[in-house]
């Protein structure tokens, strides 16, 4: 069924009518989206029903989505075949009307009627542990990996391990072949679809930040902002931002001025930093989920270029 059966289903055939586009659309964003012009209940709203669900991120559509409703003077409904868990989640959190093919709705102006997948295989089983081996596989793409060589370097377990690259081989992430009694994995497809799928289910690395006057402890990395001002031309805050893996004790100050800010990590963003700097796709995760402005996203859109053209 079509954007249009779907809403005249929920709401009323009486209730939905189709209307003619009201402006221009820019050819590049016509091979993203169909647009439709639709009226709900009286009210215009444009569909930008996704031509490649493969493709979509919600970095991308934030501006995209900016740039339609500016041009239109309308607001807009993203309609997508399949939506993972986490999509769900940030699209919600950020208000962002949204309908997928098998009838799930967020639609805050006129109703919501989200129905929760029993099976949402993509997320289930996503941890932690399975970040940091996607991380290191991407991070080794050219290498055949055997799983004692990830456990010596991620320092994880026989099951940590185990159960990780499982996900990543059932999630069509790597490919496993056996030599001996070994498991030998290597990343499955190229560079940026493995990076567009890895992003989309990424976690944020972030516990919790504190304040903090301490700056020269080994344990931290330059993260955050100050991370970002190394790896683009983006400015620093006016205070530097580091990561520390939550084992280590912090003290905390309640000091306003002269104190740096401290990311208290999951995991120790040791394991891939170089140069003193958290890497670039866990410092991409740890913006995830925030309120971050359009300074910092095109920087974070920037970096990704890098990332899938083997600059890191």
């Amino acid at each position: 069924m079509n954007i249009y059966g779907l809403l005249k289903e929920y709401f009323g055939s009486d209730n939905v009518k189709e209307l003619n586009n009201v402006f221009a659309v820019p050819f590049y964003l016509k091979s993203l989206y169909k647009i439709v012009c639709l009226s709900i209940y009286g009210n215009k709203v444009l569909v930008l029903d996704v031509v490649d669900d493969s493709t979509f991120n919600l970095y991308d559509y934030r501006k995209n989505k900016n740039e339609i409703e500016k041009l239109s003077n309308l607001n807009s409904i993203l309609y997508i075949k399949n939506m993972n868990t986490h999509q769900k989640e940030a699209m919600i959190k950020n208000n962002y009307m949204f309908i997928t093919s098998n009838g799930q709705f967020f639609l805050p102006n006129f109703g919501i009627n989200i129905n929760k997948e029993r099976n949402d295989k993509y997320k289930i089983g996503y941890t932690i542990q399975t970040q940091l081996c996607a991380i290191y596989m991407f991070y080794h793409f050219n290498d055949d990996m055997d799983v004692e060589q990830i456990k010596k370097d991620l320092k994880l377990n026989d099951m940590a391990v185990s159960r990780a690259m499982s996900y990543l081989k059932e999630n069509n992430f790597v490919e496993r072949k056996k030599e001996g009694k070994n498991n030998i994995y290597s990343i499955k497809g190229d560079r940026s679809s493995f990076y567009n799928k890895l992003k989309e289910v990424l976690i944020n690395p972030v516990q919790k930040e504190i304040n903090s006057i301490e700056e020269n402890n080994n344990q931290f990395v330059f993260a955050g902002c100050t991370a970002l001002s190394e790896y683009t031309l983006i400015n620093d805050n006016s205070f530097k931002t580091y990561a520390v893996y939550k084992k280590e004790t912090i003290t905390e100050t309640k000091a306003l001025d002269h104190f740096s800010k401290v990311e208290i990590w999951k995991y120790d963003p040791l394991l891939f930093s170089k140069n003193n700097l958290v890497d670039p796709i866990s410092l991409i995760a740890s913006f995830k989920e925030e309120n971050i402005d359009e300074r910092i996203l095109k920087e974070i859109q920037t970096l990704e270029v890098d990332i899938k053209d083997d600059k890191y």
